[in-house]
Formats: C-alpha cells, structure tokens, sequence
C-alpha cells in the first residue's frame, strides 16, 4: 500500500508504517521461532543441575533450533555480525578441546594431574588417553548448555530493529508469569505442586526456576525493560495518542508495583542488589537526544522525569504494600542474620585461590567444579551444605577453564564495550536502537554482578536471555523491512 492509498483509508504516515512493521513481523519465521524458544527454555531450562529431568527434551530442542537458525543465516549477516559469532564459535571449540583425548605423558605432566598419576600407579592401571577435563560427562553436559543460547543469538541476528524491540514485551510476559507463579508459590504450601524441581527453594518465591537467587535477578532484569519498552512505545511518533502513552505509563507502574515487592519476598540479597543497581541505573535507558543548535544532547524531558518519579513512587508503595501483606520481606531479614551457607561460600574463597594455582594455566575443565572440589576440601569446611558450584563464576571460570577461558572472556568483554558503547552512545545511531543497545549493557551488567555471589549464567533460560542481551547490546540488525528510524 502506499502513502496515498493509506490516506484515502484514513491512515497517516505512522500508522502506515506501524501497519507495515506488522505485517513484517507477521511474515518473519525467526521472531516467532524466537518467541516460542524462548518461552520453552523458560518453561523447562530453570535450573543448572545436569539431571534435571526436562533436560532430556531441551537439549535436543536446542540442537535442532539451533540447526535450523545456522541453515537460515546469510553471508551478510554474518559478516555484519562476525565480532559476535567469532567469540561464541571460539567458546564452543574450547569447550570442544577440553574433550580431545592427549596422549598419557602429556595429561600426567598436567598441572595438579600428579596426584591422579599416583593413584593410577597405585591401582596398577595402564597409562590411557584421557581428555584434559577431569570430568569430561560434565564438560559434555556443558557443551550441550551452549547449545540453547547459541540458537537464541543465531536466530536473533537475523532480525531487524523493530523485531529486536517487539521481543521486550515476549520476555516481559514471560517474566510477569514467573512473577505470578511465584507470589502463588509463597501464598500456598511450601511443597505444593506449584514447585517444578526436586531441589529448589520450597516455601520461596522461585517462579519458573529452582533457584530463588535466578528468579530475583530475572525479575531485577525485568525492571529497565518494562522502563524502556514504555519509553519506545510512547515515542513513535506525534499521532501517538496521550491517551495511549499514559494507559502505556499506567501498566508500567502496575509491573513494576509487583515485580518489586517480590524480589523482596524471594529473600534474596544479590536479587535486592541488582533490583537497586537497576533502579538506580534505569533513568540512562530513558535519555533522549533532541536535535538543535548544540546537536545531541542527553536529557530527561519534564514529562519523562514526572512519570520517572512516579513510578519510583508507585514501586515503592507495592513494596511496602506486598511485603507488610505477606510478612515476608525476607531479603531484610537474611541481611540481618547468619546464612551458614553464605558464610561458606566465603570461607572457601581461599580454597578455591589455592585450587585456581594449582591447576593453571589450563584448569579442570568446564562443569569439573564439584568434583574436584570434594578433592580438596579441608576438613575443616567439611558440613552438610552441598557445594555444587563455587557461588561466584568469577573464580570458578578460571579455575575450571584456566588462562584460554580468561583470555576469551576478555577478547569478550572489549568486544562488547567497544561495539556495545558505540550502538549505546554514537549520535548516529538511531535513538531506538541505541536505547535497545543501552538496555542490553545494563542486563549483562545485572548478570555479571550476580555471578559475583551464585551462577545465573549456568540456567539454560538466563544463558538465553543473556545471549539476547548481547544481540541487542552488539549486533547489527538485519535490513528493517518497515521503513527507516528516525536519528537523533
């Protein structure tokens, strides 16, 4: 339909182009494959255990999205986003080189493999090929891990802009029926049904996953999307009805009045501390470049900073509201009492220094932190709290991937500050795009302050959503079959 045609049926320019994005997206088999996966990984990829029992139906799910996205792929957007996919291919092969068997004199001669060369000695065993994992059916299960978020980021880079954006509201769902569940998880019996894993959190709210410390950091993660996916939907231009934005702000308000509180109730301390930092750091998403004399300039329009406030405001009552209701401001009162297993997690930290050493540079391999952990566990931290990883991925990656995992991590991370900060900041770039760049830096952010103290990145469905951060922080997107973006 052209400009004309849609006139004479008493269409405007924006909506016209609003009807075009849809019908783009109507016909764009990658965004609802997305869509769907994504609501699938969070359906059964909620916790990081090995055995969990839906990992029998996600993993091969995950190869066969992820087949599917590779043959769908084109040279061009390969090439747009070759710094993205070179990081993501070298991950798998040092995972992949974990697995190669090396001949016996090479393992034995391995840093801290002395010990496994005595007991083979000991128990009279013949000298064998064995891969440098020292527990390769784990580092095989991490292998298989990888395979979720790689489909998420193959089939999210051939989007364009306005798809990447029509994906806030498919996690925003998602992230409101984890929310639900979990407020129905702790108004009902602590091990009722609602709970979907053996060994989780029972009486806590943990929503779609195992883990109360992943459903508050999800729903921290939560808290600038629903900001900027406001911020986008009530600028698309002047036909845009006031009617429509404040309905927009309203819902925003609500979403946000109950995610909050319940970040709270899970009682976890680094959810709290990531729902602060990115309330904290929510209003950079919300900075628009105006155009003038002085060209670009950040700033907050007096509207933008009324409606900041008074969702701030309404946060903060649903807050005070929820957790007088339920009583169970539980992240308050764990600051205020002794974890014995956050006291642990600490203890072990010289432990774990000591393992690091021993190992390097080319480490234990990746998932090999519970075994060899039992390893070398003084007697004096011996208890009943079972340690299934080191509760901080800032030392277990180098422990378990030595110097190549630290040397990718950083080829990583320049990588994305380099191109994350251009899309996030340049004046080119257009002001959509940019805050879409802007949001997916803060997530990763949420996510790599989380891994300080636990292992979000470890649950199949964070992993995704954290590959879907990275596209829109990074990538380039496909060719926007709706027409151009307005530049700011």
């Amino acid at each position: 339909m052209t400009g004309a045609s849609l006139r004479r049926f008493g269409m405007g320019r924006s909506n016209g182009v609003r009807l075009a994005a849809w019908a783009a997206l109507a016909d764009n088999r990658a965004f609802w494959l997305l869509s769907g996966w994504l609501a699938c990984v969070f359906l059964l990829g909620g916790a990081s255990r090995g055995d969990v029992a839906s990992l029998p139906y996600l993993r091969p799910a995950s190869v066969l999205v992820l087949t599917y996205a590779l043959a769908t792929l084109t040279a061009a957007q390969v090439r747009a986003n070759r710094g993205l996919l070179i990081v993501a291919s070298a991950t798998v092969l040092l995972v992949l080189a974990q697995l190669v068997p090396l001949p016996p004199a090479i393992w034995y001669g391995l840093p801290g493999h002395a010990p496994f060369a005595e007991m083979d000695r000991l128990a009279g065993l013949e000298p064998v090929w064995r891969p440098l994992s020292l527990t390769p059916a784990a580092t095989r299960n991490a292998l298989w891990a990888l395979m979720a978020p790689l489909g998420v980021i193959a089939l999210a880079i051939q989007l364009d802009a306005g798809q990447l954006r029509a994906l806030l509201p498919v996690v925003l769902v998602i992230g409101a029926v984890s929310a639900v569940l979990g407020l129905a998880q702790v108004l009902g019996p602590p091990d009722g049904g609602l709970y979907f894993y053996g060994i989780t959190n029972n009486g806590s709210v943990v929503g779609l996953f195992a883990n109360r410390n992943h459903q508050a950091l999800f729903l921290a993660a939560l808290l600038p999307m629903v900001l900027v996916w406001a911020r986008l939907a009530g600028s698309r231009g002047p036909s845009r009805r006031l009617s429509d934005r404040g309905a927009g702000w309203l819902m925003v308000a609500a979403y946000i009045g109950f995610v909050l509180p319940l970040i709270l109730v899970t009682g976890s301390r680094s959810g709290m501390v990531a729902a602060l930092v990115a309330l904290v750091l929510s209003p950079l998403l919300l900075v628009r470049r105006e155009t003038g004399r002085g060209g670009a300039r950040p700033g907050l329009g007096p509207a933008a900073r009324l409606r900041l406030g008074a969702l701030v405001a309404a946060g903060l009552a649903g807050l005070a509201a929820l957790t007088i209701v339920l009583g169970r401001a539980l992240a308050f009162d764990r600051l205020m009492a002794t974890d014995p297993a956050d006291e642990l997690r600490l203890r072990i930290a010289p432990t774990l220094w000591a393992m690091i050493g021993e190992y390097w540079p080319w480490g234990t391999g990746f998932g090999a932190f519970e075994a060899v952990y039992r390893v070398h566990e003084p007697d004096s931290l011996l208890s009943a709290i079972y340690m299934n990883h080191a509760h901080n991925d800032w030392l277990e990656l180098p422990l378990t991937g030595g110097l190549p995992a630290l040397v990718l991590l950083g080829a990583g991370l320049a990588s994305l500050l380099w191109r994350g900060g251009h899309r996030a900041f340049a004046r080119a770039v257009p002001v959509a795009e940019a805050a879409m760049a802007r949001l997916g830096l803060l997530v990763l952010a949420l996510f790599a302050l989380g891994s300080v103290s636990d292992y979000p990145l470890r649950v199949p469905s964070l992993a995704c959503l954290a590959a879907l951060a990275a596209v829109w922080a990074v990538a380039a997107p496909a060719a926007d079959k709706a027409g151009g973006e307005h530049h700011g």
